[in-house]
């Protein structure tokens, strides 16, 4: 042994006291505290020089690709994206010898399923919800691994009010007698296959009976040993890989399937399954979502939702399941039920949305964090459906996080609850009946901001208005096209009376839309057809614009046809993904006195953004097409 591989020895050992270890480490813990000692010694070696240090990737296959780099990007996101078989599947270790964390690339058979976790619900819960599993070493230390390192950096720097609130540390403490704080753990990362593993029996999983147990909505793609867990993954997985919003299974009048994608806002992408793989899927996926466990005949709509956790992807589902129509089915028990279940990514994994990462024009995200930094009032939200208005909310959520932390207190109310958001203490609506208890609730429960799904009804409506009167930000949405509609909508609901209160509570009533961007790789310039510009003239009068006075170039940017179009960069499609677009209304003294008034046409005159100047701008600069430019 050379003396600079006993120096990296005796290093390597003392990086595993450090984690806990302070002898007889295990040998996978071992192996990768020596790679730390010759890859990052110092913690200085940046993450895509790790990757490259690893035989993961080149420096020069980096350099081919950096162009392809996004704004703002951080550098292991971008390598994941550009090379996900060789660098998704090593993300964590990557981190994990960046920042010198422990990594357990196989969990050893001495650490046990602790015992805290096998008899208390909410630590299985709370486990659920860090993606971890809790496990003893020599019935002495408590071991809790991630398969997250923001999760684990979390756990370990949470203050005092957080660890009080921690049931993995409330059941630590009250099994020992004395109290457990997270420095008393042993922390490390691990991949997420050998965490469910690890979990399964624990669940009453065994491999056997794994094809037939789908009572939990978490669902790992480790366990798929069956023809439906298979069917369903590659389901879910040829989503992920289109980067699809939405699927939807569709029965057939002779009883097969077709399976299509929504991508970009438009259902683009299809293919067929036949009726006894529709019927699987199906079943399958009611049971899994929690929308029907029992697997009875269903004769109304249900709904659930499936957390879904892979190597390379990691995302919530919402599932919808509507009954179809019965005369054609082959039996008794099938309903031709049509489903549509949309995806939900969570992609940082520390449960906030980034905003900045939303695309809103520069001028319209400056404006919109302005109107989150009052302490009352409501901010409503707008839009058609897949406008993207629960992405924007939780944009809005993640900043307030970001600027005040957990001196907030943040309740959300929803129906359900769709994806989980850092400091936010969230409610699924168990059924409509409870909807007013809960808010009401909320009222009494020292909440600074309150969040509501959706405002559905007058009752609604009303507690929101009270909530505002009474000191706490609320953050809601409608469906509506507009802001001035959005108003009017809501206002409808209440009784006449109560239309001052709403005048007076509202912040910012905000409307979105997403459109599609041309791909800056392929697009055409052109004059536009007759028709094109007829179909354009027409959606600008319904808003109020008038085209004659519009100094549109003579030749404008599209998609260029799709047939012989080769453009790698959007897959021939000639549009690469979706912006929103905003229009923007603030509740001034003068807003609020012309809308008592009738004047919705001067309040139009009044907003900070409108639809059509958002249009008209993207238009302009070559980011959207004309066809697109038709709302």
């Amino acid at each position: 042994m050379t003396s600079h591989e006993s120096t990296s020895d005796i290093q390597a050992q003392q990086l595993c006291r450090t984690w806990g270890w302070e002898a007889n480490p295990p040998a996978c813990l071992l192996e990768h505290a020596q790679t730390i000692m010759r890859v990052n010694p110092q913690r200085l070696v940046k993450i895509g020089q790790i990757a490259v240090k690893l035989g993961l990737v080149t420096n020069q296959e980096i350099e081919a690709r950096l162009a392809e780099q996004h704004d703002g990007e951080q550098i292991l996101a971008f390598l994941g994206r550009i090379f996900p078989a060789k660098i998704k599947p090593r993300m964590q270790q990557i981190l994990a010898i960046s920042k010198h964390l422990a990594y357990y690339e196989t969990i050893p058979d001495q650490l046990l399923i602790h015992e805290v976790l096998k008899n208390t619900d909410a630590v299985r819960q709370r486990c659920d919800q860090l993606d971890a599993v809790l496990l003893i070493q020599d019935n002495v230390r408590p071991i809790l691994l991630f398969t997250d390192s923001e999760r684990l950096l979390h756990f370990r720097q949470q203050g005092a009010e957080e660890q009080a609130k921690c049931a993995i540390l409330r059941a630590l403490t009250q099994e020992g007698g004395n109290k457990v704080v997270p420095r008393d753990i042993l922390l490390g990362l691990s991949s997420r296959s050998e965490i469910s593993n690890r979990l399964m029996p624990l669940r009453g999983e065994s491999k056997a009976s794994a094809e037939t147990s789908a009572a939990g909505k978490l669902f790992y793609r480790e366990k798929q040993k069956g023809e439906r867990h298979k069917l369903f993954v590659e389901v879910l997985e040829k989503g992920i890989e289109l980067k699809a919003s939405d699927v939807s299974i569709e029965a057939e009048r002779d009883g097969t399937g077709k399976v299509t994608y929504r991508i970009d806002g438009l259902r683009e992408y299809s293919y067929r399954i036949n009726a006894e793989e529709r019927q699987t899927l199906v079943s399958f996926a009611e049971s899994l979502s929690g929308a029907n466990p029992q697997n009875i005949v269903l004769r109304k709509p249900v709904t659930g939702r499936v957390s879904y956790r892979g190597e390379q992807y990691n995302f919530d589902m919402r599932c919808s399941f509507i009954p179809g129509d019965r005369r054609d089915t082959a039996g008794d028990n099938d309903t031709r039920m049509s489903v549509s279940m949309r995806y939900l990514p969570q992609e940082d994994g520390d449960g906030i949305v980034k905003i900045e990462k939303l695309n809103f024009e520069p001028d319209v995200l400056a404006h919109l964090k302005k109107a989150l930094g009052v302490e009352s009032g409501v901010i409503l939200l707008v839009g058609p459906t897949n406008s993207g208005k629960s992405t924007t909310i939780g944009g809005f959520l993640g900043l307030h996080y970001l600027l005040y932390g957990d001196t907030k207190k943040r309740l959300s109310l929803e129906d359900p609850v769709e994806r989980n958001f850092k400091g936010v203490e969230q409610f699924s609506l168990p059924d409509a009946e409870s909807f007013t208890l809960f808010l009401e609730g909320f009222l009494r429960h020292d909440p600074d901001v309150i969040f509501i799904g959706e405002v559905r009804s007058a009752a609604a409506a009303l507690v929101a208005t009270r909530a505002a009167k009474t000191g706490h930000l609320v953050l809601t949405t409608f469906h509506a096209p507009s802001p001035i509609e959005g108003y009017a909508g809501v206002a409808h609901l209440m009784e006449e009376k109560r239309e001052y209160d709403l005048l007076q509570s509202l912040v910012m009533i905000i409307s979105q839309r997403l459109v599609r961007k041309l791909c800056e790789h392929c697009r055409v310039k052109r004059a536009a057809t007759e028709d094109e510009l007829g179909r354009f003239e027409y959606a600008m009068t319904r808003l109020g614009v008038d085209v004659a006075s519009l100094d549109l170039p003579e030749h404008l940017w599209f998609a260029p046809s799709e047939e012989g179009n080769t453009c790698e960069h959007c897959k021939g499609k000639g549009t690469a993904g979706v912006v929103p677009i905003h229009g923007v209304l603030d509740f001034t003294p003068k807003v609020r006195r012309l809308l008592l008034e009738g004047k919705l046409s001067e309040v139009e005159e009044l907003q900070a953004f409108r639809l059509e100047g958002q249009i008209l701008r993207k238009l302009e600069a070559g980011d959207i097409s004309l066809e697109e430019a038709c709302l």
